[in-house]
């Protein structure tokens, strides 16, 4: 299920618990499994799970980690689940769920395609397995961050989470200053010369390269693509130049077969978005087109690609740092 997709230059760049969350017992005797406990076997130790039904995992959860821009919550009812990772995210993750036992199961169709998240359900808290799931979008949890119900969540509790939240924001912008002075740096030396990077096409294995050496040194030069086979011919071409009125933006696409493809959209000129790879002679084969809303521009077209990267695979730009807009 997960693509890889290099985003085409866009600059992408304790607790006072209640109850617990987790409880372990040694052994197992014939009483309990009268009572209808489930055991299951971790190593050398045995732990009992109490039976859990639907009804048991409705309601509404809070991370215990801070999420992006605000609390990390979940809701789970008996018409479907959502999620929203921070007051700073976008996004919101919506499907279906299953519970088998004591391991709920979310299937996020928020993009139209399926991508799982699992939990395991102890003691009215939800424990995120990470190995299993698909990645959120925006915030990497550590494996085992707990999700707690509201309803077993204090003030004191809130008022902590919130205090961290507040302190995870300050970091960053602390540190912002330097990241950005660092990726400029890394950019320019990136753009400083041509680069190349693999492409498969239908029947040969080539290059796809950017060379925007000219336009650092002046802005009014074009940044110049193209897609070579092994032997240097240019099987494909294409520059990038604002003040020629060649505004297309151009991603790379890589599907889970190997084969490459190059998505070219223009905001300023439709509102649709054509994908192609190339064959050995230079044709454009297994050409495609997406349409996007009328109201989308650049920009906004921009961040929903970079949702998608990060969503796949974390995803970069062909170069790991872009120019916006290009």
């Amino acid at each position: 299920m997960r693509k890889k997709i290099l985003l085409g230059f866009v600059w992408i760049m304790g607790l006072s618990i209640l109850g617990g969350c987790h409880e372990s017992i040694e052994g197992k005797t014939d009483e309990l499994k009268q009572e209808g406990m489930i055991v299951t076997s971790e190593t050398e130790k045995e732990k009992v799970i109490t039976p859990i039904s639907s009804e048991d995992v409705y309601g509404h959860y809070i991370c215990e980690e801070p999420g992006f821009g605000g609390m990390f919550t979940v809701d789970i009812s008996s018409d479907g689940f959502s999620y929203y990772a921070g007051a700073s995210s976008s996004y919101f993750g919506t499907g279906s769920w299953e519970l088998s036992e004591n391991r709920l199961m979310l299937k996020d169709v928020g993009y139209g395609e399926e991508w799982d998240i699992f939990f395991t359900v102890e003691d009215a808290c939800l424990i995120y397995d990470r190995e299993a799931s698909h990645p959120f979008l925006y915030v990497d949890l550590p494996d085992g961050t707990k999700f707690f119900n509201k309803e077993n969540v204090d003030e004191a509790w809130l008022a902590d989470l919130n205090e961290r939240i507040l302190e995870s924001e300050r970091e960053k912008v602390e540190a912002m200053p330097k990241i950005i002075e660092e990726m400029n740096k890394q950019r320019e030396e990136a753009l400083s010369h041509v680069n190349k990077f693999p492409f498969q096409g239908s029947d040969f294995q080539g290059l796809l390269c950017l060379d925007a050496s000219m336009n650092q040194k002046d802005s009014s030069m074009p940044i110049l693509y193209w897609i070579e086979d092994a032997s240097g011919n240019k099987l494909w071409e294409a520059v990038t130049c604002r003040e020629e009125g060649e505004n297309n933006s151009y991603y790379y696409y890589e599907k889970e077969d190997g084969r490459s493809y190059i998505i070219e959209y223009n905001a300023d000129t439709k509102y649709h978005f054509d994908m192609f790879s190339l064959d050995a002679m230079g044709s454009k084969i297994d050409e495609l087109t997406y349409d996007v809303p009328d109201n989308t521009d650049r920009a906004g077209f921009n961040t929903e690609v970079k949702k998608y990267v990060m969503r796949e695979n974390g995803g970069r730009s062909i170069m790991d740092m872009a120019i916006t807009g290009y």
